[in-house]
C-alpha cells in the first residue's frame, strides 16, 4: 500500500502554490474580460456606424462562451447608439464590472485617401494629433502622460486615438478628444521633426522587420488598383512630397464630427456621460465630408503567387479577399480573428504550444 505524508511544511508550500494559482487565474479573467470589452469596441470603430448592434452583441456572447470558466462575469447589457446634431456618432457601452474605461476616437481618414504620390499623408497627420493639443512639445506632452494609457494608429480606412484610464479620469479624456477634432497646432518645423520619426519608424519597424516586408509585398501583390495596395506610412520618396498646406487641408478635410465614431466602454453612467459629450462635442459645428473614394478592384482571376528572397528564416503567408467593411460577414470574421489569435490564451496559441510541447516530448 502506498502511503503519503504530508509535513506541515509541505502544505503550507502546496497552500502558497494555490494561493498563485487563484491570482493567475483572476489575472487571466481581468485579461480575457478586457479583451471582449475592447473588441466591442473595436468592432464598433472599423465599421464606423454600428449599422447591426443586435448582431455584434451576439458576437461579443461568441467571445464569452470562448473564454470558458475564466471569464466569470456576465457582460455588459447596456450598448446604446446616439448620434449627436452635427452627425458624430456615439457607443457608450456601460459596465460596472471594474473601475476602469476605455475610450476610442475614429475618424474615417486612412492611407486609402491619400493623394496619389502622397502615399502617407493620413498617418503621418496621426503625428502631430497624437499630443494633446493643449500642450507643445517640449516636456512630456502625449496623453499617456495625463490620463492613462493612450495610442493612436493609422490604417487603411481609419485614424484612431484610444485611452485605457481610471473611470474617473474619463471626462477629463473626452475633453482633450473635442480638442483634438477641433485643433491642429503644426508649423514648418514640426511636421520636418514628425517626417524624421516617420522615417526612422519605417526604418526599424517595416524595413529591418522581415516579417513587416513581406507582408508589404503580399498587400502589393494582393490589390492591382485599390489603395489597399500601397503601405499607411508611405515611402520616404512620397513623404518627401507632403507639404504643410496637405496637412492642414486633410485635418480640416477629414477631422470632422460626422465622420467619426467616439466609443466608450466601461464604468460609468450612460445618460450622465452623453449629457458631457453632448456639452464637449455637440458645439463643434458639422462640416461637409469629401466624397468617399470609389476605387473598383478587378476581380482576381486566379491564385496568385509571390516568391520574396532572401529571407534569414523561412515565411509562408496565405491572404484571402474578405467581404467589406461594415459588414455582417466581416464583424463575424473579426470576433472569428479575435478567439483564434486574440491573446496568449486563445486557441491557436494554445494549440500551437501544446504540439509543440509534444514534439518536444516525443524528441526526448
Amino acid at each position: 500500500m502506498q502511503q503519503t505524508i504530508v509535513t506541515a511544511g509541505k502544505l503550507g508550500l502546496s497552500r502558497s502554490i494555490f494561493a498563485q494559482e487563484q491570482v493567475q487565474a483572476e489575472e487571466q479573467a481581468k485579461a480575457q474580460r478586457l479583451r471582449v470589452l475592447n473588441t466591442v469596441r473595436l468592432l464598433y470603430c472599423q465599421t464606423l456606424g454600428a449599422q447591426h448592434l443586435v448582431s455584434w452583441r451576439k458576437m461579443t456572447l461568441v467571445i464569452a462562451m470562448s473564454a470558458g470558466r475564466a471569464l466569470s462575469a456576465p457582460l455588459a447589457e447596456g450598448m446604446t447608439q446616439h448620434t449627436l446634431a452635427n452627425g458624430l456618432t456615439v457607443v457608450l457601452v456601460e459596465d460596472h464590472w471594474h473601475p476602469i474605461a476605455a475610450l476610442e476616437v475614429c475618424y474615417r481618414i486612412g492611407s486609402r485617401s491619400d493623394p496619389y504620390g502622397k502615399q502617407g499623408l493620413a498617418h503621418l497627420l496621426e503625428h502631430p494629433t497624437f499630443p494633446s493639443p493643449a500642450f507643445r512639445h517640449g516636456g512630456d506632452t502625449k496623453p499617456t502622460a495625463l490620463l492613462g494609457r493612450a495610442g493612436a494608429t493609422t490604417n487603411h480606412d481609419t485614424t484612431c486615438y484610444s485611452q485605457r484610464l481610471l473611470s474617473a479620469e474619463i471626462e477629463r479624456a473626452l475633453a482633450v478628444e473635442a480638442e483634438r477634432m477641433t485643433t491642429l497646432r503644426v508649423g514648418p518645423e514640426d511636421l520636418a521633426r514628425e517626417k524624421a520619426i516617420v522615417l526612422k519608424e519605417r526604418r526599424q519597424l517595416v524595413e529591418g522587420d522581415t516579417w513587416r516586408n513581406v507582408l508589404e509585398e503580399v498587400d502589393s501583390a494582393a490589390f492591382r488598383l485599390h489603395p489597399y495596395r500601397f503601405p499607411t506610412s508611405g515611402w520616404p520618396e512620397t513623404l518627401e512630397h507632403i507639404t504643410l498646406d496637405d496637412v492642414q487641408r486633410h485635418f480640416a478635410a477629414y477631422y470632422a464630427p460626422a465622420d467619426a465614431v467616439l466609443v466608450a466602454v466601461g464604468d460609468f453612467h450612460s445618460q450622465e456621460l452623453l449629457t458631457f459629450i453632448e456639452a464637449q462635442f455637440g458645439k463643434i459645428p458639422a462640416r461637409s465630408l469629401p466624397a468617399p473614394s470609389t476605387v473598383v478592384e478587378p476581380a482576381q482571376g486566379g491564385e496568385r503567387r509571390l516568391l520574396f528572397a532572401p529571407l534569414a528564416a523561412p515565411r509562408i503567408v496565405s491572404a484571402y479577399h474578405v467581404p467589406a467593411l461594415g459588414s455582417q460577414d466581416n464583424a463575424a470574421l473579426t470576433v472569428l480573428s479575435a478567439v483564434l489569435t486574440g491573446g496568449e490564451d486563445t486557441r491557436l496559441k494554445e494549440g500551437t504550444e501544446q504540439r509543440q510541447e509534444g514534439e518536444r516530448e516525443a524528441y526526448h
